[in-house]
Protein backbone atom coordinates (compact mmCIF):
# COMPACT_ATOMS: atom_id res chain seq x y z
CA UNK A 1 0.00 0.00 0.00
CA UNK A 2 1.23 3.41 -1.49
CA UNK A 3 1.91 6.40 1.24
CA UNK A 4 -0.51 9.41 0.23
CA UNK A 5 0.59 12.68 0.89
CA UNK A 6 -1.53 15.94 0.54
CA UNK A 7 -0.57 18.52 -2.04
CA UNK A 8 -2.22 21.56 -1.13
CA UNK A 9 -2.44 24.29 -4.09
CA UNK A 10 -4.37 27.11 -5.15
CA UNK A 11 -7.43 26.41 -7.46
CA UNK A 12 -5.95 28.78 -10.12
CA UNK A 13 -2.30 26.63 -9.57
CA UNK A 14 -4.20 22.98 -9.28
CA UNK A 15 -5.88 23.97 -12.94
CA UNK A 16 -3.02 24.96 -15.13
CA UNK A 17 -0.69 21.88 -13.81
CA UNK A 18 -4.31 20.29 -15.06
CA UNK A 19 -4.92 21.84 -18.63
CA UNK A 20 -1.07 22.61 -19.24
CA UNK A 21 1.06 19.78 -18.24
CA UNK A 22 -0.83 16.54 -16.83
CA UNK A 23 -3.65 16.91 -19.46
CA UNK A 24 -1.53 17.17 -22.53
CA UNK A 25 0.92 14.11 -21.60
CA UNK A 26 -2.30 11.78 -20.39
CA UNK A 27 -4.08 12.45 -23.82
CA UNK A 28 -0.61 11.63 -25.64
CA UNK A 29 -0.67 8.23 -23.99
CA UNK A 30 1.88 8.73 -21.42
CA UNK A 31 0.86 6.18 -18.91
CA UNK A 32 1.99 7.89 -15.74
CA UNK A 33 0.53 10.76 -16.59
CA UNK A 34 -2.78 9.04 -17.03
CA UNK A 35 -2.21 7.74 -13.61
CA UNK A 36 -1.52 10.81 -12.39
CA UNK A 37 -4.31 12.22 -13.99
CA UNK A 38 -6.95 9.96 -12.56
CA UNK A 39 -5.76 11.29 -8.61
CA UNK A 40 -5.43 14.84 -9.69
CA UNK A 41 -9.31 14.18 -11.10
CA UNK A 42 -10.55 13.68 -7.99
CA UNK A 43 -9.20 16.82 -4.98
CA UNK A 44 -10.12 17.62 -2.01
CA UNK A 45 -11.42 21.39 -1.60
CA UNK A 46 -10.78 23.24 1.90
CA UNK A 47 -11.49 26.76 2.06
CA UNK A 48 -9.32 28.85 -1.29
CA UNK A 49 -6.69 25.23 -1.65
CA UNK A 50 -7.15 22.21 -3.86
CA UNK A 51 -5.31 19.07 -1.94
CA UNK A 52 -4.34 16.04 -4.56
CA UNK A 53 -3.00 13.20 -2.32
CA UNK A 54 0.00 11.55 -4.46
CA UNK A 55 2.07 8.64 -3.71
CA UNK A 56 6.20 9.10 -4.58
CA UNK A 57 5.08 7.65 -8.06
CA UNK A 58 2.89 10.75 -8.69
CA UNK A 59 5.35 12.87 -7.29
CA UNK A 60 7.90 11.84 -9.45
CA UNK A 61 5.80 11.70 -12.12
CA UNK A 62 4.17 15.74 -11.83
CA UNK A 63 8.01 16.80 -11.26
CA UNK A 64 9.14 14.98 -14.47
CA UNK A 65 6.08 16.48 -16.35
CA UNK A 66 7.20 20.17 -14.79
CA UNK A 67 10.54 19.72 -15.77
CA UNK A 68 9.38 20.07 -19.45
CA UNK A 69 7.54 23.16 -18.56
CA UNK A 70 10.11 25.48 -16.46
CA UNK A 71 8.35 28.65 -17.25
CA UNK A 72 5.16 27.64 -15.89
CA UNK A 73 7.12 25.95 -13.41
CA UNK A 74 8.29 28.94 -12.50
CA UNK A 75 5.04 31.05 -12.09
CA UNK A 76 3.61 28.45 -10.46
CA UNK A 77 6.76 29.13 -7.71
CA UNK A 78 6.09 32.82 -7.18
Amino acid sequence: MALLEPLWISEGAWESLRDQVIAPEAAAGDPDALALQETWNAPQREAHRVGVFIDADHARTLARLLDAHPALAAQLLG
